[in-house]
């Protein structure tokens, strides 16, 4: 028992001691919070008033979705009414024969003028059609602007310009800066450049691939052009025009058509040319001097052909004939079309000059042809330098003209019946309204029906008119020119 005390006093005495511990810790806490809190200062920062904002109301409630579709719609048809200057086509109005036929089907053959009125001449097929200032030709709508010897300006409904070119089928000039459709061409002109060889201008035309035989060519003295057909080949250049300008080369124009390209070398005179291929180069040689040309090769030097041609080319044959009114006609067969004449009244002469060209020796004469009772009495014909001169005679009142068709050229001299109440004498027997006519290798049945309608005639054609014609008459009666036609 005394064991079980004694334990008991011994756990009870650290117990008593532990309970003064902690009421003693807990006392001094509590006051160190008072203290802290008497010596605190609070201070509550002041909240500013509350800014103003003016109501707005928002109108984009009723426009379109930046993010839908019919935004852009939208957009497009305000640029269509804001870009509509009123150029729209008469739907009402009746259509004209040209417009049943696309552009790439007509053809300019020529023009027919009188005083006030020039009309062109388009061919489709085997017809001709007249069309003038104001006409519609096309499918979309194009309407004729301009016509010159040359070229029919049309406007179409594309707001675009279009010419056909003289002896071609279309050029396209894009105003807009759209571009003209692609056929798929073999070949392709890439570049054009020229230079100048004493009096000659040498061409070098720069082709994609390899060029077989030189392009097929003609030149017209009036506007003077050389015209050169590419087959099966586009305009690689990018542009439709390079200057030249040296000699007597304005500039050349590239016009590009179904299934070919055509070089136009705009001239100040009438010159010859000559063409060589060298690989993928065609070397157009223009020869300053108006005399025959001579082709050069890349390094400027005349091209040597096997066999050898002749330098220089002969007068084919020369020969005379009257006509039913008394007029004497002399005839000359040139070697080729581009053989240069110089015809012109000297006093009472007529001077006829054949430039660079040869006189065989039975062609050396002097015709007298008095007796077959025209105003011509005698014909001479001789060398003159590198030219040969031709000299004719007449007598009395006569009047001469002068026409070319292919080699054959034409010195027709009429006699004049003097008429006292005039101040001057000609175009004896011939009343029409004048006209002038410019056309390429026409059918003669389809430019009687052009004359016809032109002058408001009736002509009948027989069966056995046929053959093509080109021919070139400047201020004439027509009556008069129907007569050189059917001579012809």
């Amino acid at each position: 028992m005394m064991r079980s005390a004694g334990k008991l006093m011994m756990l009870l005495v650290p117990a008593l001691t532990l309970a003064g511990c902690g009421d003693n810790g807990l006392t001094e806490v509590r006051e160190w919070m008072d203290g802290v809190k008497k010596e605190t200062r609070i201070i509550i920062p002041k909240i500013s008033e509350p800014k103003l904002y003016v109501p707005v109301a928002y109108t984009g409630k009723d426009q379109i979705d930046p993010f839908n579709p019919n935004k852009l719609l939208a957009a497009l048809a305000k640029i269509r009414a804001e870009s509509d200057n009123g150029l729209k086509p008469d739907m009402n109005r009746r259509r004209e024969a040209l417009e049943a036929f696309p552009l790439d089907v007509l053809k300019m053959v020529g023009i027919i003028e009188k005083p006030n009125m020039k009309n062109a001449l388009i061919q489709v097929d085997k017809s001709i059609y007249q069309a003038k200032i104001g006409n519609y030709v096309g499918q979309n709508f194009g309407m004729i602007t301009k016509i010159t010897d040359t070229d029919i300006e049309i406007n179409t409904s594309k707001r675009s310009a279009m010419r056909f070119s003289f002896y071609a089928r279309l050029t396209f000039v894009a105003l807009l800066g759209l571009a003209s459709s692609a056929f798929a061409q073999s070949n392709a002109i890439e570049s054009i450049t020229a230079n100048q060889q004493g009096v000659n201008v040498i061409v070098k035309i720069a082709m994609k691939n390899p060029v077989s035989k030189p392009p097929l060519g003609f030149a017209i003295t009036n506007p003077a052009r050389i015209a050169l057909d590419f087959a099966d080949t586009s305009n690689g250049t990018g542009k439709s025009s390079s200057d030249i300008g040296m000699g007597d080369v304005r500039n050349v124009n590239v016009v590009e058509a179904t299934g070919r390209s055509r070089l136009v070398f705009n001239l100040n005179k009438p010159l010859n040319y000559a063409t060589t291929v060298e690989g993928s180069v065609v070397i157009v040689t223009i020869d300053g001097s108006g005399g025959i040309a001579t082709a050069v090769n890349s390094s400027g030097l005349p091209v040597v052909s096997a066999p050898a041609a002749q330098t220089k080319q002969n007068l084919r044959d020369i020969d005379f004939r009257k006509g039913v009114a008394g007029e004497g006609r002399v005839v000359v067969d040139l070697p080729s079309s581009q053989v240069v004449v110089d015809v012109r009244q000297q006093g009472q002469k007529i001077l006829v000059d054949f430039m660079k060209v040869g006189l065989p020796d039975m062609l050396r004469r002097r015709l007298d042809v008095t007796d077959f009772g025209s105003p011509i009495q005698t014909v001479t014909t001789a060398p003159q330098g590198e030219n040969v001169r031709m000299t004719i005679e007449p007598k009395g009142l006569w009047e001469h003209s002068v026409y070319q068709s292919d080699t054959q050229l034409v010195i027709e001299v009429k006699p004049i019946k003097e008429d006292p109440n005039k101040l001057t004498q000609g175009t004896q027997g011939y009343r029409g309204e004048r006209l002038s006519l410019n056309f390429q290798n026409i059918e003669v049945r389809a430019l009687l029906q052009v004359i016809a309608d032109f002058n408001g005639l009736n002509i009948i054609t027989s069966d056995t008119v046929n053959g093509s014609l080109t021919l070139r008459l400047k201020d004439v009666p027509w009556d008069q020119a129907l007569d050189i036609i059917m001579q012809s």
